[in-house]
């Protein structure tokens, strides 16, 4: 299969898949991975591709100061979703990965990061709370909030794995 690579794909507000270079994309914020999900979702994507794309936004309109790269090159985009297929695939040098390019504003990355990343395991009232509370501080108004955070809630309860599910299946690509 021969994979074309599009140098300049435009933001699009629908999702469209195009294929970005790996080298091209900036980590939003970096978070740990258990080890035995990693190197499971690696094998995966080794052996079968990617299922999910990951989520990007393009940066190029950035001062190149905030857009370099460890190696004197720059950043085209600033990842939103999907930090271990990334990882993974800069790890198996593949040298593109599929990608949504979207048009997010940067307060909205952090709630499309635990949309992704938190539903995956269950919050505590506590860790609920503050995700409210921080929602609020950044102009969310309290109708919306309930909204937002009893539907999740809800998502939450309905996508616990039953007991004969193992770990493994919670976190798949």
């Amino acid at each position: 299969m021969k994979t074309t690579i599009q140098t300049n794909p435009p933001p699009v507000s629908t999702p469209t898949i195009v294929e970005i270079p790996t080298d091209e994309v900036k980590f939003f914020v970096r978070r740990s991975r258990a080890p035995g999900a990693y190197s499971r979702l690696k094998q995966s994507i080794k052996e079968v591709g990617l299922h999910q794309p990951i989520h990007v936004r393009d940066i190029r309109q950035w001062f190149a100061s905030d857009r370099k790269r460890p190696d004197g090159g720059l950043y085209s985009y600033e990842l939103i979703c999907g930090q271990g297929r990334l990882q993974a695939f800069r790890e198996l040098e593949m040298p593109t990965i599929p990608a949504i390019i979207v048009d997010v504003p940067e307060q909205e990355i952090v709630g499309r990061f635990l949309a992704e990343n938190v539903i995956r395991m269950p919050l505590s009232w506590h860790e609920r709370a503050q995700m409210v509370k921080k929602d609020l501080e950044n102009g969310l108004d309290i109708e919306s909030a309930k909204v937002l955070h009893y539907d999740f809630a809800r998502l939450q309860v309905s996508s616990n794995p039953s007991p004969s599910f193992s770990e493994s299946d919670r976190y798949r690509a």
